[in-house]
């Protein structure tokens, strides 16, 4: 994208916030004993649990509960543990599953992480082995809960909302901004030096489709004249004189994001 605007913005904190407590786990076996050894274990390390001893009430409890994390053997009374995994994460794809079994295979390995469980853990399971992979999948939705509230308070950060103005020209140009970032158009951002071209930029990056991939800046005018090219499109090595290695170019760079030159 080619950008260069105009406004101010006042950047405020984001909303949302990562869920405080004890966290949620949800264990689903048909064995009575098993469900209740699950328990008591995973109580015994501070966790809030409820059980199940058949999918579909454990659906029906991760639906209203929304736990951080599921266990949930591959052999239930009422549906196949694979199926019960997939509807799980067509709920809610946020929480980690390890799934059980007493009848581990590869192929039942490959096909529960395929459909996204966390990991697969093949019966008798020891308290320690459970324990490591419940602490690294609640881990893991710590990391991701973080990653999304920082993502979240970026894109707060450059919302349309905090760019300040009240004249008819900024909004005329707020609605064509909200157009523009939901096209893949190459943009031409023009104004004096102070004026906001770079914040527009950020605001129509974070503000598109592609604002899950990178956003490259690059001040043009810093670049040697007979280097700019190989800057934007990169070269192999032995192209030029002094290309000792290959070198990816900016555009390269930023596919899939956006490019701010």
């Amino acid at each position: 994208m080619w950008y260069s605007g105009r406004p101010t913005t006042m950047p405020t904190a984001s909303n949302s916030t990562i869920k405080k407590g004890r966290k949620r786990v949800l264990a689903i076996d048909d064995e009575p004993a098993m469900t209740e050894w699950l328990k008591m274990v995973i109580e015994g390390e501070g966790y809030e649990v409820r059980t199940a001893l058949i999918g579909t009430r454990g659906e029906e409890v991760f639906k209203q509960w929304r736990p951080d994390v599921v266990v949930t053997d591959l052999m239930l009374p009422d549906i196949d543990g694979i199926q019960l995994l997939r509807r799980l994460k067509d709920v809610d794809p946020w929480p980690e599953i390890i799934v059980i079994s007493g009848q581990g295979t590869v192929a039942r390995a490959v096909e529960a992480g395929q459909a996204g469980a966390f990991f697969f853990l093949e019966k008798p399971i020891t308290q320690d082995g459970l324990m490591d992979m419940l602490h690294k999948a609640i881990d893991r939705t710590q990391e991701r809960a973080e990653h999304q509230q920082l993502k979240e308070q970026i894109r707060g950060q450059y919302s349309f909302a905090n760019i300040v103005g009240q004249s008819k020209k900024m909004k005329d140009l707020f609605e064509l901004i909200e157009s523009v970032a939901a096209s893949d158009a190459n943009i031409l951002i023009q104004g004096e030096n102070g004026t906001g071209k770079e914040l527009i930029a950020n605001a129509i990056h974070y503000n598109s489709n592609r604002v899950k991939g990178p956003f490259i800046k690059i001040n043009c005018a810093a670049i040697p004249k007979d280097l700019i090219e190989s800057e934007l499109f990169g070269h192999e090595k032995g192209a030029f004189t002094g290309a000792q290695t290959d070198k990816v170019g900016l555009f390269e760079m930023a596919e899939g994001g956006s490019l701010l030159l």
